[in-house]
């Protein structure tokens, strides 16, 4: 027999699935995909995530599968926030052919700005993946059926208490025309540099010997 506890789940990905069509009309470059929760061990680093092409369609593996936190689930902002970072790379993927869908790069911060999002730099190795809505403003009026079945539809999930976060500090972005260059030590070393000393070559890592390149 059926309890609500054991439903949770099930009513969960039916709002979700809802959602990500609601999304889709008003994104029609938006391609289908596959709404499940992030389980309870990887949730601890990812509020969540895009993958491209992970489940199998009939007559062709075409379906992305796209995955949101339950911790959000008691805070539809936040919630709808992560659905459209996630959203954005189901965009890229579909307008560059799959090249950009794991970079938060500067086409990624573009599309994050178009669905009504802000976009920070992070670092190097993360690129543009800090995203939420921007300070004081908002949420755009073409969301809120979206938010109104999230706070109508959507069970508790884990409880987490979530509050709208602020905009995020901006890191530090990198010159342009920076290469970065690695060692062979156990524990790479990196360094950047413009195009013109990499082309050169001869930078010598003084603990392995080997040149950065």
């Amino acid at each position: 027999m059926k309890t609500e506890a054991t439903t949770i789940a099930s009513r969960a990905i039916v709002c979700l699935e809802q959602a990500w069509a609601m999304l889709r009309d008003l994104e029609p470059e938006l391609p289908p995909a596959v709404t499940i929760v992030v389980d309870a061990k990887s949730r601890r680093r990812t509020e969540g995530y895009f993958h491209h092409l992970a489940w199998y369609a009939q007559r062709k593996n075409s379906v992305h599968e796209i995955a949101v936190s339950p911790d959000f689930f008691g805070s539809p902002i936040e919630l709808l926030a992560i659905l459209l970072h996630e959203a954005a790379h189901a965009i890229l993927h579909a307008d560059e052919g799959g090249v950009t869908q794991y970079y938060h790069r500067k086409e990624f911060r573009d599309v994050c700005i178009r669905l009504g999002l802000m976009c920070s730099f992070h670092n190097t190795r993360y690129g543009w993946s800090r995203t939420g809505w921007p300070n004081e403003s908002p949420v755009p009026k073409r969301y809120m059926n979206i938010l109104r079945l999230f706070k109508s539809q959507l069970p508790r999930g884990t409880g987490k208490p979530i509050l709208r976060r602020k905009q995020p500090e901006e890191g530090k972005i990198p010159k342009p025309g920076l290469k970065r260059l690695t060692c062979k030590c156990k524990t790479k070393r990196s360094i950047y540099a413009n195009k013109t000393v990499s082309k050169k070559g001869r930078v010598l890592c003084q603990l392995c010997g080997a040149l950065f390149q």
